[in-house]
């Protein structure tokens, strides 16, 4: 599977979660605050935001390195 693909592919698998969690929200539980509640999900999604960028970033500078290997074996 090539690289591109990939992406692709666990992009769309996690577009598609997003969706089904906006559609299918979780249960709240009564004993605590909506808002605490919406904070620690924010955290954690920022979190995630977070640890997503920087694996992109890797991924990014892997592919840098290759095109720049390829590029000088052809010159």
């Amino acid at each position: 599977m090539d690289i591109g693909t990939g992406i692709a592919v666990g992009s769309s698998v996690l577009g598609a979660v997003a969706i089904i969690f906006r559609v299918f929200p979780a249960s709240r539980n009564t004993n605590e605050s909506s808002s605490h509640n919406q904070c620690s999900q924010h955290a954690a999604i920022v979190a995630q935001h977070a640890d997503m960028n920087d694996w992109l970033h890797k991924i990014e500078v892997k592919l840098d390195r290759v095109i720049e290997r390829r590029n000088a074996t052809r010159d």
